[in-house]
């Protein structure tokens, strides 16, 4: 878009990009002015939106100064990056005060802008229009009573009403997905977005597979590179292998020769690997220590011994148990043990302390509540377990249960285990009280108080952990793996690097 300091829109242009189609092609577009002669005083800017057209939402945005305006035209030759992650709004930092819309930023620059909801415009989204496009749409902008917008795969149109009738037909084969020729790509009629495993035109051909197998007693590590060269015919002289990007890397003490990528698709100073140095259609990343995930974008700095932490990135994913590391197999082995005796432990314990002349003082109350409480901690931590197998296997998909049971179960297994310590001070507590009270100690008073206290308990303890759900979400990254975590404030993280930076 061809925009002015008033964010005013002079000219717009669309086009649809896919990667694996559309890596080396060049797009060419004229932007024009909407007075002429332009106004010379006035500065101009080319902004690009990027749009996930198959979600439907906001990606990310560039903009692109139009130097010495006086001249009567501009070239301007882009080699456009876009970030591997979409950019979220920073309105917490923005200078600007967006009416109705989204303060978001430019990811080439430092400046900020008014992404306006549908039915505003304007540098501030003060200005209020209509807009005339399909219901299933992204109106940007209303520019002499005519609607910019973005429509989905298959609908075009001025306002995206005409759908696109190429792929009703389902041209393409083994679940790809059929997208048909947009305006700006005359070369093909439609194109088949290959599914995983297949290729050619439709997606008819299953590509070549060569399969490993290892034995059990070998360590598999999660990523294996291996590079093939291919060696032409003795006429012909052997091409030479560039020293870079090609590296002789080490995982767990064996060497692979690798392409090292030059621009880091990997955060927090993660090594990147990648297929192809040109067009590349599969990565990976070596973490540094304290680091982790398919991009290197978790951190375990900042966050307590739980669970997840220590055992997470053991479980492989997509792998049966059977084939799971020895790490998980033993802590499986424990966990089972230690259900059955705390079963037992507890059983007999409410068994005990359920007989009337135990319930008749306040030690014998609070014993027997903690030994429910105990039963009910030792259930949730095996659920716990079994769920973070399950989910990290890909067992358990389903992200709603996920992240109800990451919300819950952690707040309720934290809760019994405080409220056991807290039981257990209260029998400490009363068997003080009954020495030195001695004979005038009143046991239908102590049962009484031992309910109240309970009840009590109970109720603040779980109150002081409402935070704890609030700072709980899914942390998710391309190996399907989920980790529940809790959010750490960025000072403190910024403070616990510091000091070890310094140490």
């Amino acid at each position: 878009m061809l925009i002015d300091y008033n964010t005013i829109i002079h000219t717009s242009e669309q086009f649809d990009y896919i990667s694996v189609r559309d890596c080396s092609k060049k797009f060419n577009f004229y932007l024009l002015y909407l007075t002429r002669p332009k106004n010379t005083n006035q500065t101009y800017n080319v902004r690009i939106d990027t749009y996930n057209k198959e979600k439907m939402e906001y990606y990310v945005s560039m903009i692109y100064p139009i130097r010495y305006s006086f001249l009567p035209v501009h070239r301007l030759s882009l080699q456009v990056d876009v970030p591997i992650s979409k950019v979220t709004e920073k309105s917490k930092i923005c200078p600007l005060k967006c009416g109705h819309g989204q303060c978001r930023y430019f990811s080439n620059s430092n400046k900020y802008f008014c992404q306006c909801s549908k039915g505003y415009s304007g540098m501030l989204c003060t200005i209020k229009n209509a807009c005339d496009c399909s219901s299933d749409s992204i109106c940007i902008e209303v520019v002499n009573n005519r609607s910019i917008y973005v429509c989905p795969l298959d609908k075009f149109g001025p306002r995206c009403y005409l759908k696109r009738t190429t792929c009703i037909s389902n041209l393409c084969s083994n679940n790809s997905r059929c997208i048909s020729r947009d305006e700006k790509n005359s070369e093909m009629k439609y194109f088949c977005l290959r599914s995983q495993s297949y290729m050619g035109s439709r997606c008819e051909n299953l590509e070549i597979k060569i399969k490993f197998h290892f034995s059990k007693t070998i360590f598999i590590p999660q990523t294996i590179f291996i590079h093939f060269i291919y060696f032409p015919p003795k006429s012909n002289p052997l091409p030479k292998i560039p020293p870079d990007p090609i590296q002789i890397v080490e995982f767990h003490q064996q060497y692979y020769l690798a392409l090292l990528q030059r621009y880091n698709y990997c955060e927090n100073n993660g090594q990147c690997f990648q297929d192809n140095n040109t067009y590349p259609t599969s990565l990976a990343c070596l973490c540094k220590e304290c680091y982790y995930g398919s991009r290197c974008q978790f951190t375990t700095i900042g966050f307590g011994l739980s669970l997840d932490d220590i055992l997470g990135y053991n479980i492989w994913p997509n792998v049966p148990f059977s084939r799971q590391s020895s790490v998980v197999k033993i802590t499986t082995a424990f966990t089972i043990l230690m259900f059955v005796i705390a079963m037992i432990n507890g059983v007999l314990s409410m068994i005990t302390f359920q007989t009337k002349r135990s319930l008749g003082i306040g030690s014998g109350v609070y014993l027997f509540v903690s030994s429910i409480t105990s039963l009910l901690t030792m259930i949730l931590f095996t659920l716990k377990f079994f769920l973070l197998v399950f989910s990290q296997m890909s067992i358990i998909t389903n992200y709603s249960f996920l992240l109800s049971h990451c919300i819950c179960t952690d707040i309720l297994l934290k809760a019994f285990l405080a409220i056991g310590e807290w039981l257990n001070a209260c029998v400490s507590i009363e068997r003080i009280l009954t020495i030195q009270l001695g004979i005038e100690f009143n046991k239908v008073r102590s049962k009484k108080a031992a309910k109240r206290v309970i009840f009590g308990l109970y109720l603040f303890i779980l109150a002081s952990f409402l935070h704890d759900p609030l700072n709980r979400h899914l942390l998710e990254d391309s190996e399907e793996q989920r980790t529940c975590r809790q959010k750490v404030p960025k000072g403190f993280l910024d403070m616990v690097l510091s000091d070890k930076t310094h140490l």
